[in-house]
């Protein structure tokens, strides 16, 4: 039999309304009184752990398969089917204009379309933010070195692993027709990472080779300044500017839109244990992103914007 619309009360005392903001400040706090190192959380704020890079970076298809085993086992109505896929469709859409890309007309055609930065990476550059590819410090004691700005808020071992992808393009764009100094960057970097010292001749050198690794970066991708995503694929560093919170923004539509589902689902226990284990699960990763990643600002902005139109969907919608 379908299940009743109405949930027990208990579930509908479960709010994303209140639990959200709770979660958020409870990361917030953490934060700000520097105790996640006490707390048995400490160890997930780790961006290659597998809390990030199997369920968070993957949280739409793990969202997506959960409610879909929740309506079916839930037995749900028609009618509530249809309303979790237009509260998916436009929640879905959101998600992708602020974090993946903003379509846009690209020919006169109406099928020549190309994808803009999204919102949230045009937020960044309005700030003052861009895609940093100056690999190298001029002057100093290491001319020729490294930039300790660079990749400078990684951690030592993941900024050692972008630093090696780096090398790789620079090796491989160096085979290809991007001119000598994008050679002496490729040894340079290689010179570096192997422990070893490295020397350029002069502070104009280091300032070329920088300028050219960012000419030759934008000529590959017409976006490779202005785009987040560019700039990982390119192996630049995104710098300055504000920042607002991607993960915040998606852990709060994903909980929210949950939350949502579970109320739909009402009484059955295998709904409520899929969708419970999910929503624990970016429950526990909002409150380690706010007390371990951005400002305070940038997790705010991420929030309201995530929250705020999630809510509005899931009652209107």
């Amino acid at each position: 039999m379908p299940s009743s619309s109405h949930a027990p009360t208990h579930i509908r005392r479960l709010s994303p309304t209140y639990v959200l903001p709770l979660l958020a400040i409870s990361g917030l706090l953490l934060q700000h009184t520097h105790t996640l190192p006490l707390t048995p959380l400490h160890h997930l704020a780790d961006k290659d752990h597998t809390l990030n890079r199997v369920f968070v970076k993957q949280g739409w298809a793990w969202t997506s398969a959960a409610v879909g085993i929740a309506h079916t086992a839930a037995h749900t109505s028609r009618a509530q089917r249809l309303r979790a896929l237009r509260q998916y469709a436009w929640l879905l859409a959101w998600w992708f204009v602020c974090t993946q890309g903003v379509p846009w007309p690209g020919g006169i055609a109406l099928w020549q379309w190309t994808l803009t930065p999204p919102l949230m990476d045009r937020v960044f550059t309005w700030t003052g933010g861009a895609c940093s590819y100056d690999v190298f410090a001029p002057g100093g004691s290491g001319s020729g070195a490294v930039d300790p700005a660079f990749h400078g808020t990684e951690t030592p071992q993941r900024r050692a692993r972008l630093l090696r992808g780096l090398l790789r393009r620079l090796q491989g764009w160096a085979r290809s027709s991007a001119g000598a100094e994008t050679r002496i960057a490729a040894e340079q970097l290689a010179c570096a990472l192997d422990g070893e010292t490295c020397h350029a001749d002069s502070d104009a050198d280091a300032l070329s080779v920088n300028a050219a690794v960012r000419e030759y970066a934008h000529a590959l991708h017409p976006y490779a300044g202005a785009s987040s995503r560019a700039c990982r694929a390119l192996g630049g560093y995104w710098s300055g500017g504000h920042d607002p919170s991607g993960h915040v923004f998606l852990l709060c539509v994903m909980l929210v839109y949950v939350g949502a589902q579970w109320r739909a689902c009402g009484r059955s226990r295998v709904a409520r244990a899929v969708l419970g284990g999910v929503a624990g699960v970016w429950g526990v990763s909002l409150v380690v992103t706010c007390a371990a990643f951005h400002t305070p600002w940038e997790k705010a902005v991420g929030f309201v914007c995530g929250y705020v139109f999630a809510m509005r969907v899931v009652r209107r919608a």
